[in-house]
């Protein structure tokens, strides 16, 4: 293993215009790193937020140039939009993008990021009216169509969101879901069934424990036919919010190891000279003894911030990422937080507050041991909460303890 540091006045190139992507590049220059840095995206956009998409920006209460990354974060590097990375050789250190074009480095940031899964191989052809929402031209695309039946396949985070702002549209939404509940990977069977009950009342129609079998379009192309599991329902607008599926194809053949994501070492490095931050990042968790994925805004910014301070350092010198995961959600008039990793299949229980009062905290537990905790409309306690989780070594029930009393 070669572990030397980056050359001070070395190359980089970070392929993704992403939020990882601008934060790493940015972190390398305020680090005093005064060598070439390259940024190479395959949207034609400069870097920007996504959480807006599928809020601010869809309903429209945000105009474009609002969710733009500040500019400062790429201040002396050079952008190379609509660029699309096509192959990585290691031996060379060299980047080859689809054009024919070839990039040299002496250390490398992937931060590709991930793209929204589809249910095109069940549609002949494609249509308008069955979307993703991923980038920022669906977000557009999206928001001219909200309005008549709106019917969202999958209820996570980004189905759950465009529900929200789909009814404030006016739209009549129905949300299609596998699962016993919403969210319910991540919130588990008591707080999945809360936000199920918060959906009804507002007004979504939910499917629940229901697949899609089929999409076709009615006749004189006026909606869609959806046909599920158990029924068969009529959308003007489908949005197809089953999850995303990490950019990894252009490094086969490189010789990096790929699963379900790029795989990496407990310092973000998967190989000599590369590191990766954000979605398309699957790094080793020291403290669960395995490898993790997160498709977080938080993760991507502290990951980035890391994976560059290392790709200084160099492989010998370089730090574990150990940040806690935090993600939140904005969605019917209510914030979710979620601090830590908390599955359906831990233990949960209400630590402070009541579902009645759409204000509480949940801790999970596995095997007794604290896992994570979930907020709903609890700013000020998950704030509390994360402030003394950078004085601590993680999250256990001593923490829990300074804000629930």
């Amino acid at each position: 293993m070669s572990g030397e540091p980056l050359p001070p006045n070395g190359r980089v190139v970070i392929v993704g215009a992403s939020l990882a992507g601008a934060r790493a590049a940015e972190t390398l220059r305020s680090a005093g790193f005064g060598g070439r840095v390259t940024v190479v995206g395959d949207e034609p956009h400069a870097p920007y937020d996504r959480p807006p998409l599928s809020k601010q920006l869809l309903s429209g209460a945000w105009e474009r140039e609002r969710i733009n990354l500040p500019s400062e974060q790429m201040s002396g590097v050079k952008l190379l939009l609509g660029a699309t990375a096509s192959q990585l050789n290691l031996a060379t250190r060299t980047l080859s993008l689809l054009d024919g074009n070839e990039l040299s480095y002496d250390g490398l940031v992937v931060a590709t990021g991930a793209r929204a899964r589809t249910l095109d191989h069940l549609l002949r052809a494609p249509s308008d009216r069955v979307l993703t929402l991923r980038t920022v031209d669906d977000s557009r695309k999206l928001r001219a169509r909200l309005h008549g039946h709106v019917v969202i396949v999958g209820a996570g985070f980004v189905g759950s969101e465009v529900a929200s702002t789909a009814l404030e549209a006016g739209a009549r939404v129905t949300i299609i879901e596998p699962q016993a509940g919403p969210m319910r990977r991540v919130l588990g069977p008591s707080a999945s069934a809360w936000l199920a009950t918060v959906m009804q009342q507002a007004g979504v129609q939910l499917r629940l424990e229901s697949s899609v079998v089929g999409l076709s379009m009615t006749p004189g192309d006026t909606g869609v036919e959806i046909a599920l599991s158990d029924d068969t329902v009529v959308a003007d607008t489908v949005v197809v919010g089953i999850g995303a599926a990490p950019n990894v194809e252009w490094l086969v053949g490189s010789g990096l190891k790929l699963d379900d994501g790029l795989v990496c070492d407990e310092a973000l490095f998967a190989a000599d000279h590369v590191v990766a931050a954000g979605d398309v990042a699957r790094w080793y968790r020291t403290d669960l003894s395995r490898t993790v994925r997160l498709e977080h805004w938080t993760n991507a910014v502290k990951q980035a911030e890391c994976a560059a301070q290392n790709l200084l350092l160099g492989r010998a010198a370089a730090a574990a990422f150990a940040d806690q995961p935090y993600v939140w959600s904005d969605q019917f008039g209510i914030r979710i937080e979620v601090l830590g990793l908390p599955s359906e299949h831990h233990d949960d229980s209400i630590v402070w507050g009541s579902p009645d009062d759409n204000r509480f905290l949940i801790s999970y537990r596995d095997g007794g041991e604290l896992t994570a905790i979930v907020g709903v409309n609890a700013t000020r306690p998950l704030l509390a909460l994360r402030r003394r989780l950078a004085q601590h070594s993680g999250l256990d029930d001593e923490l829990l303890s300074l804000v629930v009393r």
